[in-house]
């Protein structure tokens, strides 16, 4: 799950989307960038990164049933 960007930081310039994996990763966490854009972009890369590494050891699968497939 990605949630929709937020200001983050102190002068809450940037932006930051919280990023959870249920069952995975068991931190929910913040993924920041310059803006809300930006923030959603990597917070996409990390998901993706996350998930084509532990394919090796998992069978990921999106709720249909489909195999995972890398974005790019």
């Amino acid at each position: 799950r990605i949630a929709a960007p937020a200001p983050w930081g102190d002068d809450r310039a940037d932006a930051a989307c919280r990023v959870e994996i249920a069952g995975l990763l068991e931190n929910v966490m913040p993924v920041i960038g310059i803006d809300g854009i930006q923030a959603l972009q990597q917070a996409c890369k990390f998901l993706d990164d996350y998930l084509e590494a532990k394919m090796d050891v998992l069978d990921v699968r999106f709720p249909t049933g489909e195999p995972y497939r890398r974005l790019s």
